[in-house]
């Protein structure tokens, strides 16, 4: 994402797969990647869990939709989580 900013900046939705513990090292996880989406104003709206470990429940990597707020319509934002 950070290599294609001029990309972001047309796009209104994201569905990314986004990890929330290191599971093979040197990925970006959960917290820093909404970071820099809610600095290129995108909005969370949803999360769904989508790898967890078996032995613990724990939730290892969830699937985050985002959306982009564009012109005078602001009802796409009335989900969004900030």
């Amino acid at each position: 994402m950070e290599g294609a900013p001029k990309l972001l900046e047309r796009t209104v939705g994201l569905q990314l797969e986004i990890r929330l513990r290191p599971l093979y090292g040197g990925e970006t996880l959960f917290q820093p990647t909404v970071e820099y989406l809610r600095a290129m104003d995108f909005d969370l709206w949803g999360l769904s869990p989508r790898f967890v470990d078996k032995k613990n429940s724990r939730v290892l990597q969830v699937d985050a939709v985002f959306f982009q707020p564009r012109g005078e319509d602001q009802s796409l934002n009335a989900g969004c989580i900030r």
